[in-house]
């Protein structure tokens, strides 16, 4: 299909012009791999001529509508990943959330500056990367994750912006006249100059900040909370509520800045969302298996995927896996 034909249906759906009836289908073809690489340029396309509207009542507009439809949409999601035990939900998201992502943050920035566009450093799931931004401040971001932040930092503005779709470990530049702030979703975290971990995956249903030195402030809108360092908060984005705790190992929450996979009393939901995406693997459960059953265990970077999958099923009661390709899936029993 021509980019041309494609930017103008990505045109009408951020218009709200389809037709409801057509809303899933448009949702399942955005996120094919069919004319994936035309897709994406298209949707940086339409950033680009939204920078150079000119308009800024017309950027407003487009701004509040697509922020509207983002949170219908998580709200959606949220919805739907209840019902579901496959763990990959956001790989089948993925391209819709960056393409609307990529445009809610170029007309939210023309509007703010003007000229200065979001750079943009998108990590494979199977990758690890780091960024020091403009003011200083260092960012150490894991895999399949995005993170979009001025090339400049614009200090008329009053705040530095940062945008997060992903895992990230910031060590923020120290500067109390411009707060630096990291957006993950409905979430804010706020700091002038401190050390902070957010995990805040598209697919996952709760955002997880973690402080490592200083004090930060993290607010949604409704609720608003000071952390101090080892405080760990946990953010349900469906329900919008918070839960504090006490984090005793600060370097198992951040070990994967080194590669590493540290897991103390975790879900084997978040453990095997840390693998699909350390291994670059999908990972499903068999009905039978619980997918809340805890567990604690460590692997170092260069440990074998079979190796990793053989410590969990050495670890559960009666669990094995099979593999299919990139697919592994648990099960209980024999088959």
């Amino acid at each position: 299909m021509e980019r041309t034909s494609i930017q103008k249906i990505i045109r009408l759906w951020l218009g709200r012009q389809t037709r409801q009836r057509d809303e899933q289908a448009l949702k399942t073809w955005l996120v094919s791999s069919k004319d994936a690489d035309e897709k994406r340029e298209a949707c940086f396309g339409e950033w680009q001529q939204m920078n150079v509207a000119g308009d800024p009542k017309a950027t407003r507009e487009a701004l509040s509508r697509f922020q509207e439809r983002r949170d219908a949409y998580e709200d959606r999601l949220q919805r739907r990943r209840r019902l579901m035990r496959v763990l990959r939900v956001a790989a089948s998201v993925a391209l819709l959330v960056v393409c609307g992502t990529a445009i809610w943050f170029g007309s939210l920035h023309y509007y703010h500056s003007g000229d200065t566009k979001l750079a943009e450093l998108i990590v494979p799931e199977d990758g690890l990367d780091s960024v020091t931004l403009s003011d200083g401040t260092r960012v150490y971001v894991n895999g399949g994750t995005a993170l979009y932040y001025p090339k400049s930092f614009n200090k008329r503005l009053g705040t530095r912006d940062v945008y997060l779709l992903g895992e990230a470990n910031f060590t923020v530049a120290k500067d109390r006249r411009h707060p630096f702030i990291v957006h993950a979703g409905r979430l804010n975290v706020q700091a002038v100059g401190t050390k902070f971990n957010v995990r805040a995956y598209p697919g996952s249903d709760s955002i997880v900040t973690t402080m490592e030195e200083g004090l930060i402030k993290v607010y949604d809108g409704k609720m608003t909370a000071l952390m101090r360092p080892s405080d760990q908060m946990v953010y349900r984005r469906g329900l919008r509520k918070v839960s504090m705790g006490r984090v005793t190992n600060i370097a198992q929450v951040t070990s994967w800045t080194q590669g590493d996979l540290d897991f103390n009393n975790s879900s084997l939901t978040d453990i095997v969302n840390a693998i699909s995406r350390h291994y670059n693997v999908d990972i499903a459960f068999d009905y039978a298996v619980d997918p809340n059953k805890r567990f604690t265990m460590s692997f170092r970077h260069n440990e074998p995927l079979r190796s990793v999958l053989d410590v969990i099923v050495l670890m559960g009661n009666d669990l094995h896996y099979t593999v299919s390709g990139r697919l592994v899936t648990f099960y209980h029993g024999s088959r």
